[in-house]
């Protein structure tokens, strides 16, 4: 079961760099993302997402339990939330605001 949980990490790695440089590109091309510090506010937490993700992954290399509890619980979460965060960045920069209308 250990072996499987390390393809899913390492898989789960690889996918979020193709997409870390998929939203650079974006980043980088569309100018308008720029001028906005949600913009940059998006891609730090990305980076911060995949870089924390690594250690992450690092950590959960070690013994079963020692890996978990507590650093690789806490990373796990952390790294969840940020990602919930820059999701809802995200969401912002691509959604127009329309006055007068609620979600």
């Amino acid at each position: 079961m250990g072996d499987f949980s390390a393809w899913l990490l390492t898989f789960g790695l690889a996918f979020g760099v193709l997409a870390a440089l998929a939203g650079l590109f974006d980043f980088f091309i569309n100018r308008l993302d720029r001028h906005y510090s949600r913009g940059w506010l998006h891609m730090v937490g990305n980076v911060a997402v995949l870089a924390l993700s690594v250690l992450n992954a690092l950590v959960h290399t070690r013994d079963a339990w020692t890996s978990v509890v507590p650093t690789g619980l806490v990373l796990s979460a952390v790294v969840v939330g940020l990602m919930v965060l820059t999701a809802s960045i995200g969401r912002s920069l691509t959604t127009p605001a329309v006055e007068g209308v609620r979600r």
